[in-house]
């Protein structure tokens, strides 16, 4: 089901039709933005508004659906949230500062909301993604940079999302029952924490 992350209503709505068809949702993966526009560019380029945007997107499609999905959880007595953020929150590259700042704000929300749930037995943790290719035409598109970060990350090959995915999954399992406020940094250990 299609929606905007940014939106209440329509995450409200996207909750409400999956619980029709799958019953209670047990874990909510938040892999979306809600902002207008990715840009890059020097900072001193980025006008507020254009700052703002990213941070406040990156933000708001954690906050929509965390907001709409824990007062359930919170009912049921068990839940776990997986923030997918990004290795730009912890090391920043040239030209994206709204995007690392976004990222950045999210973790801080993420551990924020592990303290607050953990007590009510909703876990909370990040998986961070690092250069994963998604298709052929990204791949071919930044041939020159994803080399240079290939040859950076100690697995020496891009991510792929299977990659990612194993992450999210193994943070679902009941074997990982006594994780919350992590960052799981899904990056072929190009950044370790």
């Amino acid at each position: 089901m299609q929606g905007n992350v940014g939106d209440p209503d329509q995450v409200n709505d996207m909750i409400e039709c999956t619980e029709r068809a799958l019953g209670p949702i047990d874990t909510l993966v938040a892999n979306a933005v809600a902002y207008h526009r990715f840009t890059r560019g020097p900072f001193e380029e980025f006008a507020w508004p254009d700052f703002q945007d990213v941070v406040i997107g990156e933000v708001a499609a954690v906050y929509f659906p965390a907001r709409a999905i824990v007062p359930k959880m919170i009912e049921r007595g068990h839940g776990t949230i997986i923030v997918v953020s990004s290795l730009a929150g912890r090391g920043s590259t040239a030209g994206i500062s709204p995007h690392a700042t976004g990222k950045a704000a999210v973790e801080g929300f993420v551990r924020a909301l592990a303290t607050e749930l953990g007590p009510r037995q909703i876990r909370v943790n990040t998986v961070a993604p690092g250069f994963t290719t998604t298709d052929e035409a990204l791949a071919n598109m930044l041939e020159g940079s994803a080399q240079a970060i290939v040859n950076r990350t100690p697995l020496g090959r891009p991510g792929t999302p299977d990659d990612v995915a194993g992450a999210i999954v193994l943070l679902t399992m009941d074997e990982a029952s006594w994780l919350t406020g992590n960052y799981i940094s899904a990056g072929g250990g190009l950044y370790m924490p």
